[in-house]
């Protein structure tokens, strides 16, 4: 007895163009899913990298109280606006490069100058004195809570005036902490430790001992 052939029925190996529209919906509803995941994930990753490099110019704010008898880095040269300021002085005493002052989340502007800094130094708390209402070098001694002492801080990146920081508001310049980070600003207080900070719990009135030595 013969056995009939066996006939072979290929598939068409070609995509319809439904299963093409399915596939692309997939791809689009997985893309919309994680690239924000993957932008959190990267902006995550640059507020670290911003808080390792402020916790490196801590080391630096140590390193010069070490080297010269507990003063604190001046703002500036006898006041907050002349040379060298208080970023320069730390370039000078080769303790870091330039590049350290550029925040990673910082896209344009950057410049290693006083109008385009990363980061701000709390000029009024740590170079004012009142009374009697002078600038003045101040010793790192001065401070009853270096942990809640103000040193240095994300700036707001207006290009004016961004390597200083102040919670007050000033009539010609707001020189307030930034909000790069979530809204926020990575902080380095008198005792080496750095925090993410909300910018407005930096300038609220409540918290306005963490700006001032006495």
């Amino acid at each position: 007895m013969k056995m009939l052939p066996i006939v072979m029925i290929r598939r068409s190996q070609r995509f319809t163009l439904i299963e093409l529209l399915v596939v692309i919906a997939i791809i689009g509803i997985l893309a919309a899913i994680l690239l924000p995941a993957l932008k959190l994930a990267r902006d995550s990753a640059k507020t670290i990298q911003c808080g390792n490099q402020i916790k490196q110019l801590g080391i630096a704010v140590a390193s010069y109280a070490n080297d010269y008898d507990s003063y604190i880095i001046p703002a500036g040269n006898g006041g907050p606006g002349v040379d060298p300021l208080w970023f320069q002085i730390i370039v000078e005493n080769r303790y870091f490069s330039n590049a350290i002052f550029k925040c990673p989340s910082q896209k344009t502007g950057w410049y290693f100058s006083r109008h385009n800094l990363s980061y701000g130094w709390n000029y009024m708390g740590l170079f004012y004195k009142y009374p009697p209402g002078v600038w003045m070098y101040r010793k790192t001694s001065e401070s009853k809570n270096p942990s809640m002492m103000i040193v240095i801080s994300d700036s707001d990146q207006d290009i004016n005036w961004d390597c200083l920081i102040d919670r007050r508001p000033d009539i010609t310049v707001t020189r307030y902490p930034g909000t790069r980070h979530n809204n926020g600003a990575n902080t380095l207080f008198l005792d080496g430790r750095v925090d993410w900070e909300k910018q407005l719990e930096l300038i609220s009135p409540s918290n306005s001992s963490w700006w001032w030595l006495n």
